[in-house]
């Protein structure tokens, strides 16, 4: 065990979780909400008689949208020195943007902000600087990419893919059958913020991974997912411990300096597993790597606490969906 308990944070801490309403809240509101010594708030643009996953927390703070940034950043900030946050978890992409790009304000509050190096979330989130990371890598292939105005370079032939280089999960995608594809949409294109990529059919393989800098501890969760949103959420998952995807999640993760928690994407096609997708934060899915028996989230947090998290666990071959539920949260007689 290690010095912080089973499931404590070996001192006090008050720990700020934003959007709580996204798809992984659940699983990291109940697995903090159950640490001896965690103070545990929460943020959403949403109010918070909207959201189920408000019941689990103490206290609660509706924030304006992270589009907006400058109100946004202005409003957390707020937040933190008003409720004496020590730990700042953002659970979505465009809050991981704002926040990382300006932690030292969050420092000088006193603010642990919980994401790893600024260097990583800038390589994780922009997929070409990405694919141009590890394209000569001898470990990782990434899916082959080029920005949109250079897409013969591919030599694949169609159909292409396109997607926006700073774009979250699956939104902003776009098949392209043909030339005519490409020129209308480098006619919309004016910011040049889209990549494209060969239309590969495959499975696709999301890798929770955990590594603790200071130790170099690394603990990973492979699973396959069966049955996804349209944006990219997996519903139904083949939970299984895949030696090759492993072996790439920690070599990812050490040439990126991982410090916490971040969600890897791979497509299986041909008998290669091409790197898609690094998001510098929990997976939406992070549920599953609990069910499989690692608690990603309790051992994030030891992670920013300085302590050395659970070592890996061996786990069984699953097949895992889930589901949801309907509360009240507030009722009005007329």
């Amino acid at each position: 065990m290690s010095e912080t308990g089973s499931k404590g944070a070996g001192t006090a801490v008050t720990v700020l979780v934003t959007a709580i309403g996204s798809m992984s809240a659940e699983c990291v509101l109940r697995s903090l909400s159950s640490c001896e010594g965690v103070r545990l708030l929460g943020s959403d643009l949403h109010p918070a008689d909207w959201l189920v996953t408000s019941t689990l927390v103490q206290g609660f703070h509706q924030l304006p949208s992270a589009r907006y940034e400058q109100e946004y950043l202005d409003t957390i900030l707020e937040v933190c020195r008003q409720e004496s946050v020590t730990h700042l978890i953002p659970l979505t992409d465009p809050e991981v943007d704002v926040i990382s790009s300006v932690r030292e304000r969050f420092f000088d509050l006193g603010v642990t902000v919980c994401l790893p190096p600024s260097s990583c979330v800038e390589t994780c989130r922009d997929k070409l600087l990405l694919h141009d990371r590890f394209v000569d890598d001898h470990i990782v292939q990434p899916i082959p990419s080029r920005a949109l105005a250079q897409w013969e370079e591919l030599r694949s032939g169609f159909p292409l893919l396109a997607k926006p280089r700073n774009g979250r999960s699956s939104e902003g995608l776009v098949k392209l059958e043909n030339e005519q594809d490409v020129e209308h949409l480098l006619r919309r294109d004016h910011d040049r913020r889209y990549i494209v990529q060969p239309f590969y059919p495959g499975a696709v393989h999301v890798v929770d991974v955990l590594r603790n800098a200071g130790t170099g501890t690394v603990s990973v969760v492979c699973r396959k997912e069966l049955i996804r949103t349209t944006n990219g959420a997996g519903l139904s998952v083949a939970i299984h411990g895949c030696t090759v995807l492993r072996r790439q999640a920690e070599w990812l993760a050490d040439q990126l300096d991982v410090h916490g928690c971040i969600c890897m994407e791979f497509l299986e096609y041909s008998g290669t597993y091409f790197l898609m997708d690094i998001n510098p934060r929990f997976s939406a899915g992070v549920a599953f790597s609990s069910i499989a028996g690692y608690d990603m989230v309790f051992n994030a947090l030891r992670c920013f606490l300085g302590a050395e998290i659970d070592q890996p666990v061996a786990y069984p071959d699953l097949i895992v969906a889930r589901g949801h539920y309907e509360q009240i949260m507030s009722c009005e007689t007329r």
